[in-house]
């Protein structure tokens, strides 16, 4: 039965009501608006502060006008480091360049990817670009990324799932260009450039929360990734696939956030910047499906944490090559129907490798080319210490503290402890002997077995 898409029943929303369908769930974040008629650089407000400066925008301001998807923390970059909520879902489809659908209104075209595809849900969201189109499925509520478990949790999730959406949805002209977290897109009833066609925007009905969402999209994956099952499970057996907790996603996060705290420890980076640049793009392309994006990423790395960051920016360290490889690389994978995730394997010590994965540079690389010393390792200051740039020797300590404080949480006795208690006890032992007690009497006395207590006897005080 053919789903009818409901652009047809309802009425176009706007600049303003566009943005209120995207962020109107939000009661925090910021978002950015570019006029390349008028301003070519970002313009950033709150929510309702950019809802009032659209509705005002005189007709000279209506070329090329764009707002950011997801939510900012500040109004400092629209790059990937300064993304703090996720609003939704989105694929650009630019579905003019495909002979069999370059026809279709927008509408027919929604109506016929969903008749196609019945596992995708209703769009939240879907806008006219004055040549393609965009879906969103937007979320109830705005998914935190600035810290903790929402950061390394999310962010990595939503990149993984929002790629593998982007390669379901190829074959109808899906942008892989437009699938990450700092991306932007055409306000309604503005004009482009391109064709001088005026964009529109229509809403749907439906919200989703984002495990609902990435459930949905998950399901279709080609080679699921199965749930890591922990070492005391008896299902437990030792694999080299790399888990959903763990991956390159996540570590390519832990690398650039590691890399910002490295340049707040040394009061920014003075020695090594090009490579220090180079090394954050190699991490930050995991997340960057543009050039301009990781430029823009890479440049707000190196303003915020190089001493005299104009020499490094706009383009004046080489970074084609990363670029080049991660391109061919999202081909390949796209053209395989596989998602990056399923392409990456362990050697089970840390490394992972796969024949196409480009720039699979090690941690030990990273802190050899940047000089990481095991103080900066453990952390200076307020800074903390670092998550993964860390070599065997801090990642054993770290590791045996963690031991040390799960058996303190849990109630097992430290060694230390242990040692000096069985002391005391072996003092008092032979203390009651001496005193004319009976081993078993001593046994109970002190609780332990009678065998303990002539262990205790045997070897006298130390």
């Amino acid at each position: 039965m053919k789903r009818a898409s409901g652009l047809q029943a309802n009425l176009d929303l706007g600049a303003s009501g566009q943005i209120a369908s995207i962020h109107g769930n939000s009661k925090r974040g910021i978002v950015s608006l570019v006029a390349e008629g008028q301003f070519r650089y970002p313009q950033y407000y709150d929510i309702a502060a950019a809802i009032r400066a659209v509705n005002v925008w005189p007709e000279n301001y209506l070329n090329d006008c764009y707002a950011s998807i997801n939510g900012l923390a500040n109004r400092g970059s629209r790059s990937l480091s300064n993304v703090s909520q996720l609003t939704s879902f989105f694929v650009d489809f630019d579905y003019y360049n495909i002979p069999e659908y370059r026809d279709l209104d927008v509408g027919d075209f929604v109506s016929m990817v969903l008749n196609k595809n019945p596992w995708l849900p209703e769009p939240t969201l879907t806008t006219y670009s004055g040549q393609g189109c965009w879906m969103f499925w937007g979320f109830k509520s705005p998914v935190e990324i600035t810290s903790g478990q929402g950061r390394f949790r999310n962010l990595p999730l939503w990149s993984e799932n929002e790629r593998l959406l982007v390669e379901l949805l190829s074959a109808y002209g899906a942008d892989s260009a437009s699938s990450d977290a700092s991306r932007s897109t055409r306000l309604a009833g503005t004009i482009n450039s391109k064709n001088y066609a005026t964009t529109s925007a229509w809403s749907g009905s439906s919200q989703y929360s984002f495990d609902e969402m990435v459930n949905i999209i998950q399901k279709q994956n080609p080679q699921p990734v199965k749930a890591p099952v922990s070492k005391g499970s008896p299902a437990y057996k030792p694999t080299n696939t790399v888990g959903r907790i763990f991956n390159r996603w996540t570590m390519a996060l832990h690398r650039m956030d590691d890399m910002k705290a490295l340049g707040k420890m040394r009061g920014r980076y003075t020695d090594g910047r090009r490579r220090a640049y180079f090394l954050y793009a190699c991490a930050a392309a995991f997340y960057c499906s543009s050039e301009q994006s990781l430029i823009d990423e890479c440049d707000a790395f190196a303003n915020e944490h190089f001493r005299d960051p104009e020499r490094y920016t706009g383009g004046k360290v080489d970074i084609q090559d990363v670029i080049r490889r991660f391109t061919a690389y999202r081909q390949r994978m796209t053209t395989k129907q596989i998602p990056l995730l399923q392409v990456e394997g362990s050697t089970g010590s840390g490394r992972y490798y796969h024949k196409d994965n480009p720039y699979c540079i090690t941690s030990k690389r990273y802190i050899r080319d940047l000089d990481i010393t095991s103080d900066e390792m453990r952390g200076i200051g307020v800074v903390g210490p670092l998550k993964i740039l860390i070599d065997k020797a801090v990642k054993s300590e770290r590791r045996n503290k963690k031991r040390e404080n799960v058996r303190r949480t849990t109630g097992v006795m430290l060694r230390p402890e242990y040692l000096r208690r069985a002391q005391t006890r072996r003092i008092e032992a032979l203390r009651l002997r001496d005193e004319g007690f009976s081993q078993r009497l001593i046994a109970e006395r002190l609780g332990v077995a009678l065998v303990t207590v002539k262990l205790y006897l045997s070897k006298g005080i130390k």
